[in-house]
C-alpha cells in the first residue's frame, strides 16, 4: 500500500510538472505570436518611414528643378522680348526701304494707295540673317524651358504616386508631422494588443 501511495505521489508530481510545462509552452507560444505581431508592425513602420524619406528626397529634388525652370523661363522671356523688339525694328526698316521709293501719285507696292501722308523712315535694324539666328536661339531656349517644365511635372507625378502608397495619409504635411502620425498609429496598435492580452488573461 505504501509503495502504491508513493507511486501515486510520484505520478501526481509528474502530472503537475507536465501540466506546468504545457502551461509554459502555451505562454511561450503567446510570446512568440506577440513578438511576430510586433515584428510585423515594426517592419510596416520601417517601410512607411522609408517611403516617407523617399518622398522627402523627391520634394527636395523638385525644389531644385523648379529653380532651374524659373531660371530658364526668365532667360526665355528676356530673349523673347529682345526678339520681338528686333523683329519690329527689322520690319520698320523694310518699310523705310520701300518708303524711299514712294512718289506722290504713284501707288504704294504694299497697300496700293497713291497718297502717302506719313512715310516710314529707315532705322538701324539687324539683318534678316541675324534675325533668323536670334529666332533659332529663342526656339532653343523655349525647348530648354519646356524640358525644365516637363522635369517638374514628372517629379510631381512621382511624388503623387509615392504619396498614394503611404498608409497613414500623405506627405503634404512635413516629414516630422508624418513621423508623429506613424508613432501615434504604433502606440494605438500597441494599446489594442495589450488590451487583447489583458482580456485574454481574464
Amino acid at each position: 500500500v505504501e509503495i502504491q501511495n508513493n507511486e501515486m505521489e510520484i505520478n501526481q508530481k509528474e502530472l503537475l510538472i507536465l501540466n506546468q510545462k504545457e502551461e509554459d509552452l502555451r505562454e511561450l507560444k503567446k510570446i512568440i505570436m506577440e513578438y511576430e505581431s510586433l515584428k510585423e508592425i515594426y517592419e510596416e513602420i520601417k517601410d512607411e518611414l522609408k517611403k516617407a524619406l523617399e518622398i522627402e528626397e523627391k520634394i527636395k529634388e523638385r525644389e531644385e528643378l523648379v529653380k532651374v525652370f524659373e531660371t530658364m523661363n526668365k532667360k526665355y522671356r528676356k530673349l523673347e522680348d529682345k526678339y520681338k523688339e528686333e523683329e519690329n525694328r527689322f520690319y520698320r526698316e523694310q518699310a523705310g526701304i520701300l518708303a524711299e521709293k514712294l512718289k506722290d501719285g504713284k501707288p504704294c507696292p504694299v497697300c496700293g494707295s497713291t497718297y502717302h501722308p506719313q512715310i516710314a523712315v529707315k532705322n538701324d535694324a539687324i539683318s534678316k540673317e541675324e534675325l533668323e539666328k536670334l529666332k533659332k536661339q529663342l526656339e532653343n531656349e523655349e525647348k530648354k524651358k519646356n524640358k525644365a517644365n516637363d522635369d517638374v511635372t514628372i517629379k510631381n507625378t512621382q511624388i503623387d504616386t509615392l504619396n498614394n502608397n503611404l498608409k497613414y495619409g500623405d506627405l503634404k504635411v512635413s516629414l516630422v508631422e508624418y513621423i508623429k502620425i506613424i508613432k501615434e498609429n504604433f502606440k494605438n496598435q500597441e494599446y489594442h494588443r495589450s488590451e487583447e492580452r489583458r482580456v485574454g488573461k481574464e
